[in-house]
């Protein structure tokens, strides 16, 4: 970040915000494109809405514990992002841009690479220190609880005592399937005959 905040490239500075706001929000990073918010409610189209992935085509969270000033600079960030991202050849292109360049940064500064998804897995990790799995879920668009821990980090892997963003609202968790569904396995052996 330190190194971000020190450049003057457009493109660094669309990095920082997905920095920045990646381990709060853990959207996906096409989500960015449509994300807004509407009074003290931050509204994300669901990327994965197609065949009952998602808890619906949108979910909503609150955005009520978030500072004045924080929530204004978010608010600029979106649309800034968006803007840009409209003017860009494509979703594809634009987005291949930016993960080249971090990745640029990241191997000038001597770290471990780190992608925007990255920051997806650490968000969902630490929501796990403070929220539900049902909220979770509904706060990452997944239409049921089980994706979130099965397939995303554990909350041992979270920022513990690290609240960053809004729970989900109420109408979001709604969507979301409480129960696990029952484990089928892919493989049955042969009955013995």
């Amino acid at each position: 970040m330190q190194h971000l905040d020190n450049s003057r490239r457009a493109d660094d500075q669309l990095i920082r915000g997905l920095l920045a706001y990646g381990v709060a929000l853990f959207l996906r990073p096409v989500e960015y494109l449509g994300a807004r918010v509407d009074g003290n409610t931050l509204i994300v189209p669901n990327a994965k809405a197609t065949n009952g992935r998602a808890n619906g085509d949108v979910r909503k969270r609150s955005s009520d514990n978030m500072a004045p000033k924080a929530k204004a600079s978010l608010v600029k960030f979106l649309s800034h992002f968006g803007e840009v991202a409209a003017a860009a050849e494509s979703w594809k292109k634009f987005h291949d841009r930016l993960s080249a360049r971090l990745a640029r940064i990241c191997k000038t500064l001597n770290i471990r690479r780190v992608s925007f998804y990255t920051l997806r897995h650490v968000g969902m990790a630490t929501a796990k220190t403070w929220m539900t799995p049902h909220e979770v879920a509904a706060a990452a668009g997944h239409a049921s609880m089980r994706t979130a821990t099965s397939h995303y980090a554990k909350r041992r892997s979270g920022w513990h005592g690290l609240k960053l963003a809004g729970k989900p609202i109420a109408v979001s968790m709604a969507q979301v399937i409480r129960e696990a569904k029952a484990f089928t396995p892919r493989y049955r052996a042969p009955t013995p005959t």
